[in-house]
């Protein structure tokens, strides 16, 4: 949620997606990975030694675990580029200090 901000304080043109969408875009991959792990886990309680039911639910379970690790990889190549062409733009050189301690954030 904060880089939408940041996005929108800065320069929504530096990024890859809109700053209105970007929350919404991983707020609800991360509902869906969510989701799906607890789908994963729910079928695995409920398997009672059954071992393919078992074997479904750790597909499961390990498919919105990989969701969630593909997702964060593109939530930190979006960051990065909006870091990379908002540190580079011309039209941003005069407040060059203020953008290196937002950059802590």
């Amino acid at each position: 949620m904060i880089i939408g901000r940041v996005m929108s304080f800065v320069g929504a043109e530096y990024g890859l997606i809109n700053h209105n969408k970007i929350t919404k875009i991983f707020v609800g991959a991360d509902i869906l990975e969510i989701l799906t792990q607890a789908g994963g886990a729910a079928l695995l309680a409920g398997a009672q030694g059954n071992i393919d039911r078992m074997k479904k639910a750790r597909d499961l379970l390990l498919a919105g675990l990989s969701l969630q690790v593909v997702t964060f990889g593109i939530f930190i190549f979006v960051a990065i580029v909006y870091d990379w062409r908002s540190s580079r733009a011309e039209a941003l050189r005069p407040h060059q200090a203020e953008m290196k301690n937002m950059r802590k954030l």
